[in-house]
C-alpha cells in the first residue's frame, strides 16, 4: 500500500509533540495505520509535523488519522494528503515509530471478550484429572457463590475457586472459567479484567426441543427446586468437571426466576440457531482483534504441534514482520515484570491477530494444511460428535456444541478424543461445513 502523509502546523518542543502523537496512536489502537512521524527540517518554535499512514486508496484519509489530530495541540494548519515526493524537500530525514519500540499494549492473559486469550499450554497438559465424587458439589457451590455475588474482578474468581476447593492455583482457574463460559454461566468484560454472571435462561435441547436445561445465574437449591416442579433431573458433567446440568420439561408459562429476575427461553434450540448463523472460518478470522504497535520482542516462540519452540526468525524490520506464519508467543521483561502475548501471524497478509488459544491453534493447523476431521455417530435418538482434542474448535463454535445439550465434552485420555453428546446431524453438518472440517457419518 502506498504511504501518504498529513501535515499539521504545531508549536512546542519536538519531544512533547512526539509523545503526544504516540500516546494518541496507542490510545486509539491505530499504530497499524498511522505508522511514522517526520518533522520539518530544523524544527523549532513553530513547524510542520508529518504523520505517515498507509491506505489502499490514494487521496483517502482514514478515520484513524482524524482521531489522532482531534486535540487542541494538533489543531493548526493542515496539508494533505501528500505523497513522499511532494514533501521530500521539507522533511528531516529522521523517522519516528509512532507505536514506540519498548511497549506491548496491555492485554489480559486470562480471557478475552469472546473466550480465552491466555496461553493454555500448562492447563492442557494437566487438564485430565481423575473423577472426584465431590467435585460436582464444589462446582455447584462455586456457581451459587458467583450467582450471589453477581460480578467481580478476576482475582475474586480465583480466590473463590481456591477457597471452595475447585482448583489449586490461578492457572487451572482459567480452565474452570472457560468451562463455565462454554456452558453459558459466565461472561467477561471487554477489557477482560472483570466477570459477570449471565442472566437465568432455559436453553432448549437441540435434540429434544420440549426439554431444556438451566444456564446462567443459579442460586443454591433454586435449580433443584425448579427441576422438581417441572419433571426435571440433575446429572453431573463428564468427569465432574463443571456444575451439574439441571434439565426439565419446559413449562407453557415460564416461572419467576431467582431474585425476581425473569427467566428467558427461546422458541428454537439455541445451538441450532447458532449453527446456522455463525460465520465461516474466514469470517471468524476477520473478526479477531489485531495486535498493533508490536516491534521485535525479546523472546519469540512458535507453536510446533506439541510445544512452543524459540524462533529468532520472527522480528520487525523496515515496516514489515519477518518469519513463518503460525501461532506465536512472545515474551518481554524479567521474571518479576514479565509480559507475554499470544497471537497468530499471517506472513503474507502481514497481520497479527489475537483470540482464544484453541481457536488460534486450530487456525494455524488449517493454514498449514491440517484441517482435521470429525465423526458423527447416531446414539440415543440423536448423535455424538467426536473430535480430536488436538484439533479442538474455536471457542464460539465449541460453545455451540456444548449448548446443544448443556454437557461439556467427554474426554477419553487413552485416545485423546472429545465426545460431544446430543448433537443433531443437521447441526453437525452446518458446523463442520463452516469450519472446513470433513465429516464422516456412521448411522
Amino acid at each position: 500500500m502506498p504511504r501518504q502523509y498529513m501535515a499539521v502546523r504545531v508549536t512546542g518542543s519536538t519531544n512533547e509533540v512526539l509523545d503526544l502523537i504516540r500516546n494518541r496512536v496507542r490510545g486509539f489502537g491505530c499504530g497499524h495505520v498511522v505508522q511514522v512521524v517526520h518533522y520539518e527540517k530544523r524544527a523549532r518554535g513553530e513547524y510542520y509535523v508529518f504523520l505517515g499512514f498507509e491506505t489502499p486508496r490514494v487521496g483517502f484519509v482514514p478515520e484513524e488519522v482524524g482521531n489522532v489530530f482531534a486535540t487542541p495541540r494538533l489543531a493548526g494548519q493542515r496539508l494533505g494528503p501528500l505523497n513522499l515526493e511532494q514533501i521530500r524537500g521539507m522533511l528531516d530525514p529522521t523517522e519516528f515509530d509512532t507505536s514506540g519500540s519498548d511497549r506491548i499494549p496491555y492485554l489480559s492473559r486470562w480471557v478475552e471478550e469472546q473466550g480465552d486469550l491466555f496461553d493454555l499450554v500448562v492447563s492442557i497438559m494437566g487438564e485430565v484429572t481423575p473423577d472426584d465424587p465431590e467435585q460436582t458439589a464444589r462446582f455447584d457451590r462455586l456457581l451459587a457463590w458467583l450467582s450471589a455475588v453477581g460480578e467481580g474482578r478476576w482475582e475474586s474468581f480465583v480466590r473463590a475457586c481456591q477457597t471452595l476447593g475447585v482448583v489449586p492455583n490461578a492457572q487451572t482457574a482459567r480452565v474452570v472459567f472457560r468451562r463455565l463460559s462454554l456452558l453459558g454461566h459466565i461472561e467477561c468484560s471487554q477489557d477482560a479484567r472483570t466477570w459477570t454472571i449471565s442472566p437465568p435462561v432455559i436453553v432448549r435441547h437441540a435434540s429434544h426441543p420440549t426439554r431444556g436445561f438451566l444456564s446462567g445465574l443459579r442460586p443454591f437449591r433454586w435449580g433443584q427446586q425448579l427441576s422438581g416442579s417441572f419433571a426435571g433431573e440433575t446429572c453431573s458433567q463428564p468427569g465432574g468437571q463443571g456444575p451439574s446440568r439441571v434439565a426439565l420439561e419446559i413449562p407453557v408459562s415460564l416461572p419467576e426466576g431467582p431474585l425476581g429476575l425473569q427467566i428467558c427461553c427461546r422458541d428454537e434450540p439455541l445451538a441450532c440457531t447458532l449453527a446456522e448463523v455463525l460465520p465461516d472460518l474466514d469470517g471468524w478470522e476477520r473478526s479477531l482483534q489485531p495486535v498493533v504497535g508490536l516491534t521485535t520482542p525479546q523472546i519469540a516462540e512458535r507453536w510446533e504441534g506439541n510445544a512452543y519452540v524459540e524462533t529468532p526468525e520472527f522480528y520487525f524490520r523496515a515496516g514489515r514482520y519477518h518469519g513463518r506464519s503460525g501461532l506465536y508467543r512472545i515474551t518481554r521483561g524479567n521474571d518479576r515484570r514479565q509480559t507475554q502475548l499470544t497471537f497468530y501471524f499471517d506472513a503474507e497478509r502481514q497481520q497479527l491477530v489475537r483470540g482464544d488459544w484453541y481457536g488460534l491453534r486450530f487456525l494455524a493447523m488449517l493454514k498449514e494444511g491440517k484441517p482435521g476431521d470429525a465423526l458423527w455417530q447416531r446414539a440415543n435418538g440423536s448423535g455424538v460428535l467426536i473430535l480430536a482434542n488436538r484439533r479442538r474448535w474455536p471457542m464460539v463454535y465449541e460453545r455451540t456444541l456444548v449448548l446443544a445439550s448443556g454437557l461439556l465434552p467427554e474426554h477419553n485420555p487413552r485416545t485423546d478424543l472429545l465426545q460431544y453428546h446430543e448433537i443433531p446431524l443437521t447441526a453437525a453438518k452446518a458446523m463442520t461445513s463452516r469450519l472446513g472440517v470433513a465429516l464422516e457419518i456412521l448411522e
